[in-house]
């Protein structure tokens, strides 16, 4: 047996006064930019951010209350009292002696929507409690400092775990003295466990002209290569929804954006127009350069629009992809003000490899022994998961497949739908794979292999997801040779539940390395990979296991990319694991 102990990094709320946080949360530091309506982007990204965290008020001292909502300017909220109708700010000055000096900023309600009589209290008076944990997504602006924050050697981690010098005692000191392990007649050796291990070969990446890259330590760079595919940017444009960037300024960063895709190849005219966006009027503005380029005698599938955004707009991105991708069907590509403004040619050239993606370009081929024989047939590599909303939230899960459509499974397609909460099964998987494999066949030859990769399946789970999802796939199969008549033989599938455990942090393994002795399962076939290189702190190699299928399966190193893979079904290998070390990596 083994015992796996680790460290864990945890978000909290800053404490002290709620209008100081708000402001912080905005990136704001004036107070007049709390008052805010209730149709406010940033009124609803608050009452989402402060919901159901915990206060002290003025009026209330030590007594700990719920923030259930916000209300737009709180020191002139009315409510009936002694048979006459008063504001928040009469009765904190009547009752209280209290002078509330920003009566038109947002405050809190302290009773739920149903009640009443709302209790309802302004911002200035309300102070955090602090320690709360944030159980929330973290938001985008704030990932880089959490990475910073956790980012930790792993010489310097292993003295955590086993010192417990950061305040928590270690577990791993009271194992000698734990009268439950004494009595169960059990000892751990608390010294760390040392593994052997091999590095695998790195294959070879093709670029254009018949540019070959060997990446190395898991990096390389793209100075002087052509992209193998490129394709034309005949037709975009740009809004700019930053009041901090100038017509001029985005002029300029436009042109060294086009400078950069042309060096990698990519044929790419003139911006037809570059307007200036309101973040009142986000469809309207993209509208604008949408019916331009229509005009113009483009084709709507060959548009796409370069969008600049600021820091922290979540809402106004959202805005943005669900006009492109829900009611237009145009192409966009978001760019974050804070990027653009410190941009490099590096910066233009990892921007040009997203675009030539989305127009569907070739950006560049892998190749290696395992995948020149899988392409000896049509092959589809495909993804699926189910998304579930947070605990105590009962919303609707999402499913979503990925599916490649080019011979080389380099470009992309996806899939999305609802379901029923915390379903973990796919229900829609039928349809969904259906209509993957008729739109690959109608781009290739039917598909003669399918690897599908399924993550979030616990290994509890893995028996039950199978037989559902796989025979949902063979259905799938079957409606399409049917329906088709297609005369080929049915597609092979290898069924692989992946269970993404990397965490990267300095120092560590080399990408590649994988190791298959000193930790193995006792029942099932497990390693672990590290199959790329960390860009900060510990790099965390993943486990991978592989259940025995049929009477007399062969046992072979494998490994995979950097998550926890387990094979369940492989038609296509027939369980030569060593394929699978080359295909995963």
């Amino acid at each position: 047996m083994l015992v796996n102990i680790d460290t864990s990094v945890a978000a909290v709320y800053a404490g002290g006064n709620l209008i100081d946080v708000c402001l912080d949360f905005l990136g704001k530091n004036d107070v007049r930019a709390l008052a805010l309506d209730e149709k406010s982007p940033n009124f609803r990204a608050l009452q989402k951010h402060l919901k159901d965290l915990q206060i002290n008020t003025l009026t209330t001292r030590k007594r700990v209350r719920t923030i259930h909502g916000l209300v737009p300017a709180a020191g002139t909220y009315i409510f009936p009292k002694d048979d006459r109708e008063i504001s928040v700010q009469e009765h904190f000055k009547a009752a209280h002696n209290i002078t509330i000096k920003y009566p038109n900023i947002i405050g809190v309600r302290l009773s739920s929507k149903k009640s009443g009589s709302p209790v309802v209290v302004p911002a200035e008076a309300c102070t955090v409690l602090p320690g709360q944990l944030y159980k929330k997504k973290i938001p985008d602006h704030l990932t880089k400092a959490m990475v910073d924050f956790a980012t930790v050697k792993p010489a310097d981690r292993l003295r955590q775990i086993t010192s417990g010098d950061m305040g928590v005692e270690s577990p791993v000191k009271g194992y000698a003295n734990s009268e439950f392990l004494v009595e169960a007649g059990m000892v751990i050796d608390t010294r760390p466990i040392s593994v052997t291990g091999k590095i695998l070969e790195t294959p070879v990446l093709w670029y254009g002209h018949q540019n070959q890259v060997t990446p190395h330590e898991g990096a390389w760079n793209l100075r002087g290569v052509k992209l193998q595919s490129p394709a034309g940017m005949e037709c975009w444009g740009v809004v700019n929804f930053c009041s901090s960037i100038r017509a001029g300024q985005v002029e300029q960063y436009m042109k060294s954006m086009a400078d950069g895709c042309r060096i990698l190849g990519m044929n790419t005219k003139p911006p037809i127009d570059i307007i200036q966006g309101l973040g009142s009027a986000v469809e309207r503005s993209l509208d604008g350069l949408l019916n331009k380029a229509l005009t113009h005698g483009y084709a709507r599938g060959k548009m796409i629009v370069i969008v600049i955004l600021p820091a922290r707009a979540p809402a106004l991105r959202t805005r943005v992809k669900h006009w492109g991708d829900i009611i237009t069907g145009t192409r966009t590509q978001c760019l974050c003000e804070e990027k653009v403004k410190r941009a490099n040619d590096q910066y233009w050239g990892n921007v040009g490899l997203k675009l030539n993606a989305r127009l569907g370009g070739h950006n560049s081929v892998t190749q290696s022994a395992v995948i020149d024989e899988l392409m000896k047939e049509p092959f589809m590599i495909m993804g699926a998961d189910v998304g579930h909303a947070g605990p105590g939230i009962l919303k609707p899960s999402v499913t979503s497949l990925v599916w490649s459509y080019d011979r080389f499974a380099t470009q992309y397609a996806a899939f999305t739908g609802l379901q029923n909460p915390r379903v973990e099964t796919i229900e829609g998987l039928r349809d969904m794979f259906k209509r993957a494999v008729i739109s690959f066949g109608m781009r290739n030859n039917p598909p003669g292999r399918i690897v599908f990769f399924r993550d979030g399946v616990s290994e509890g789970e893995f028996d039950h997801v199978l037989k559902v999802e796989l025979g949902a796939m063979r259905a799938a199969i079957d409606d399409v040779w049917k329906e088709k008549e297609v005369q080929r033989p049915k597609p092979k599938l290898t069924f692989i539940v992946v269970g993404k455990n990397t965490r990267d942090r300095t120092g560590n393994c080399r990408a590649g390395f994988v190791a298959d002795e000193g930790i193995s399962h006792p029942v099932t076939l497990d390693f672990y990979l590290q199959s790329h290189a960390a860009v900060k702190g510990s790099t965390w190699m993943s486990k991978i296991i592989f259940r025995r299928i049929g009477p007399d399966p062969r046992w072979n190193d494998a490994a995979s990319r950097s998550s926890h893979y387990s094979v369940l079904v492989d038609e296509i290998f027939q369980n030569d694991l060593a394929k699978w070390v080359a295909q995963c990596f």
